[in-house]
């Protein structure tokens, strides 16, 4: 899971997401090469980006994560790759965004806090600075 936040004072279009899994892997052969391993999203198209998004890899028999550890993912020098476009509606602009994360950045066994509330008058409230809040699961 990872949690994103549109810093524009405006909605993005047609945003898309993907996430990629660069890992060190061996051949048959033995040769060792950095292999790209697209990591599917549930949903990784958002119409009109504004506030918030979480994104979900879910990690299954097909998934390149299923049965990794830290260990696994250290020992592979893995790299996390997240790539967002989408287009601004104010200038009609389109937007790129990218983001690395280490395997050491993985926070295994932990969640994001909520980071939304209703104020007094009944609107949704997202507090932004509590963005990478995490807890244990």
């Amino acid at each position: 899971m990872i949690r994103i936040a549109n810093e524009r004072n405006n909605t993005i279009s047609q945003a898309l997401a993907r996430l990629w899994l660069l890992r060190m892997e061996t051949t048959a052969e033995g040769h060792k090469y950095r292999r790209l391993h697209e990591l599917l999203l549930d949903r990784r198209e958002h119409p009109m980006f504004q506030l918030s998004w979480s994104l979900f890899h879910v990690i299954d028999e097909t998934s390149p994560l299923y049965r990794m550890t830290p260990t696994n993912l250290a020992a592979a020098d893995a790299l996390f790759m997240l790539n967002v476009s989408g287009v601004d509606d104010n200038s009609a602009q389109e937007l790129y965004a990218h983001k690395l994360y280490n395997h050491q950045d993985i926070r295994w066994n932990y969640r994001y806090r909520d980071i939304t509330s209703v104020s007094k008058t009944g609107a949704l409230v997202i507090d932004y600075s509590m963005i990478d809040e995490i807890m244990p699961q």
